[in-house]
């Protein structure tokens, strides 16, 4: 029996020199979730992202710069409290902070969201 109305499962397992975080909901009442794991990180700003399952780790990945482009050229399908948020969450991260999520990623999840 659960006392909440949300339970979520987070997972860390330190693997050599790469850390392995997943998340799964465990129980979500009236609403629909996926059952597996997912990975995430905690972006300063935004919070933890949980990324999709057709997740892949790239070698290389585009500068924060492309990411405030690709927002800017997105503006109209965010509401302009929303989109001048994410201009100042995106202005302050580093390179490190989006690990391995591509700036096309973590744009789709804020459209998903918010548009």
């Amino acid at each position: 029996m659960y006392l909440a109305d949300c339970v979520i499962h987070l997972r860390y397992k330190a693997m050599e020199a790469e850390n392995n975080r997943m998340l799964k909901i465990v129980k979500c009442r009236n609403s629909w979730h996926s059952e597996g794991f997912y990975p995430y990180r905690i972006i300063s700003g935004l919070g933890l992202v949980a990324q999709s399952r057709n997740y892949k780790k790239k070698e290389k990945r585009e500068a924060i710069s492309a990411l405030i482009k690709q927002l800017e050229s997105n503006a109209d399908a965010l509401p302009e409290q929303i989109y001048k948020r994410m201009q100042r969450t995106f202005s302050q991260l580093s390179d490190t902070e989006l690990g391995d999520i591509t700036h096309e990623e973590l744009m789709s999840y804020v459209l998903d969201e918010y548009s």
